[in-house]
């Protein structure tokens, strides 16, 4: 622009009218005034190059837009936790609690910690648990509703069943059942891929739980039918004893409640694999849904049975035989004995169709107890009942052996977990 008005301004010189200079006169003449004043349109000359000049030194220079602020990227969670473990976690950062359900422990509750994340290879791949189970609550919701069930069962599987029990047949039995068990362990978590996404929940879990759980059943005030074969030893009224095979066949009523069951053991060293999953998108410790399964390496699980002894009262249309064992004499000792208790002239049964089985002795006839005789024979030869205790015993003794027997190959205890978890 400056050029252009420089260019017009001596264009405009160029062409104005000025009066030719006059020839060169003597020094001493005298001098116009209007040659020393300069022209008018000179002066506006002057002065506009002078304004062009001095608005180009004065000239703003052109301003920049200035840039646009660049917005500093949001910030998640996970960028703002990975900044404190640069500058030192809180101190209760990496702490877990949860809680769940477990087959077939129950309620869980844990109490864990994982080292937050660190760039240590190791302290990013370890956590920490203490791990509580027990049944107790989950039983007592449902413990009326499986008695009912176990009730049914009695009545289709035991009652009148001939082969739980050699030689005794349970009947009229209601059943109740009851379980308790608690566990608790010390758990260490092993993370193969740290915290790596969509791995990191991966764990293998080992440590040692101690502890264990009980189902038992009650059958109450059951009938008791009884038929066994064992040996003797009675006492003779003259002194000294007689060993005879018997043969009893009848019902044991009233006695007290029979009992059964299993203690799982739980006790010993626990190895597992777990996930983590998280429930919130983007946030690494919030809340998690936990999946853990696992055995414990424990002792032997045990069954028991206990059938309550019984007395005399307790026996009720019994049919007792007696016969020989290979001491036939000992056996010709006992039929003298009971023909002189019974049999003999003046005494209770004389007369009775029992004493004819004591016209004449052979070792080879078997003494028929009828029920008649049945309970005074039981109460003068009282260590029968002792005999027949001991049997029942023997045979109950036999069937939970077995059962212990079948156990000793599976000492485990195994436990599958499904709860939630929130990590700080």
């Amino acid at each position: 622009m400056k050029k252009i008005l420089s260019l017009i301004v001596l264009a405009g010189c160029a062409s104005a009218d000025l009066t030719p200079m006059p020839e060169a006169a003597s020094p001493f003449a005298p001098v116009k005034e209007e040659a020393m004043v300069e022209s008018e349109t000179e002066l506006a000359m002057r002065e506009a190059i002078e304004g062009l000049d001095n608005a180009a030194i004065t000239e703003t220079p052109k301003q920049e837009p200035e840039p646009a602020p660049v917005e500093e990227p949001k910030q998640t969670s996970s960028d703002i936790k990975d900044k404190m473990s640069i500058s030192g976690p809180s101190w209760y950062e990496g702490i877990e609690i949860g809680a769940g359900l477990g087959v077939p422990t129950g309620l869980n509750i844990r109490l864990g910690y994982r080292h937050p994340y660190s760039n240590s290879f190791w302290k990013n791949r370890f956590g920490y648990r203490l791990d509580y189970n027990t049944i107790d609550p989950v039983w007592n919701r449902f413990e009326a509703r499986v008695n009912e069930r176990i009730q049914d069962e009695v009545e289709k599987e035991v009652n009148g069943r001939d082969d739980l029990v050699e030689g005794i047949i349970f009947d009229n039995a209601s059943a109740r059942a009851d379980v308790k068990g608690r566990q608790i362990g010390a758990l260490i978590d092993f993370r193969p891929f740290g915290y790596t996404w969509g791995l990191g929940g991966l764990r293998l879990t080992g440590g040692y739980y101690f502890g264990n759980m009980e189902l038992r059943a009650t059958v109450d005030t059951p009938d008791i039918m009884v038929e066994q074969n064992f040996e003797a030893e009675l006492e003779l009224a003259g002194g000294g004893n007689a060993t005879v095979m018997a043969h009893v066949a009848g019902d044991i009523v009233g006695i007290d409640s029979v009992k059964a069951g299993i203690r799982l053991n739980a006790r010993g060293p626990y190895l597992g694999v777990g996930w983590d999953i998280g429930l919130i998108p983007f946030m690494r410790d919030t809340l998690h849904l936990t999946i853990d399964a696992g055995v414990v390496f424990s002792k032997q699980h045990v069954v028991f049975a206990s059938i309550p002894e019984f007395g005399a009262s307790n026996i009720n249309n019994t049919d007792i035989r007696i016969s020989a064992t290979a001491d036939e004499a000992a056996f010709e000792d006992l039929f003298n004995d009971m023909y002189a208790r019974y049999c003999a002239p003046g005494q209770q049964f004389n007369g009775n169709p029992f004493c004819n089985q004591f016209a004449s002795f052979n070792p080879n006839i078997t003494i028929d107890i009828n029920q008649d005789v049945v309970d005074q024979f039981l109460l003068d030869y009282t260590e029968f009942i002792g005999e027949l205790n001991d049997e029942v015993q023997y045979e109950v003794r036999n069937a939970v052996s077995d059962a212990n027997d079948e156990l000793r190959d599976y000492p485990y205890f195994p436990m599958v977990k499904v709860g939630l978890m929130w990590r700080f």
